[in-house]
């Protein structure tokens, strides 16, 4: 960390739905900051009725408070709204989003910001994040289907095969 060499250790998770549609592979790596910024989320059974996988990766900034707190929050908040209950994904994506930043702007989420980060200052801190719902099967569809949404600097990468 710092000026000396970069952290290379990677943590590595792997899973699948329930129903084997959907895999998924994750890895972190801390790389040249003081401590590991970053969270992702990989729920591949978020919504087993619709076939929905949620998956997620929040890069940190200035810490890792607010990436793990949008990663911890970002799947009930989503859930909870009337844009996703109608299967309007993109919309839902985009509500849950605007949400997460309301509440992170507010004296409730600065609050959990300072206790999260041990008394960092909120100001000082956030995160970019490129979020994916993923059907596994869709009715009436030649194949599964993929939303994705972003904010900040962070970008998805689909590969197939």
């Amino acid at each position: 960390p710092g000026f000396g060499q970069p952290v290379r250790r990677k943590a590595l998770k792997d899973g699948a739905s329930s129903t084997g549609m959907l895999a998924y592979g994750a890895a972190a790596m801390q790389g040249w900051r003081d401590a590991m910024e970053d969270a992702h989320l990989a729920l591949p059974d978020f919504d087993r009725a619709r076939g929905l996988g949620l998956f997620g990766v929040f890069d940190g900034h200035g810490g890792a408070a607010v990436a793990q707190l949008v990663a911890q929050r970002l799947p009930t908040v989503l859930r909870a709204l009337p844009s996703y209950a109608e299967g309007r994904y993109e919309d839902a994506l985009r509500e849950t989003f605007r949400s997460l930043d309301a509440f992170l702007d507010s004296p409730a989420g600065r609050k959990d910001v300072r206790r999260s980060s041990g008394g960092g200052t909120p100001e000082m801190m956030g995160t970019t994040a490129v979020v994916a719902l993923v059907r596994s099967r869709t009715s009436g569809a030649s194949g599964p289907e993929v939303i994705v949404a972003n904010a900040g600097d962070s970008r998805c990468v689909l590969a197939s095969g």
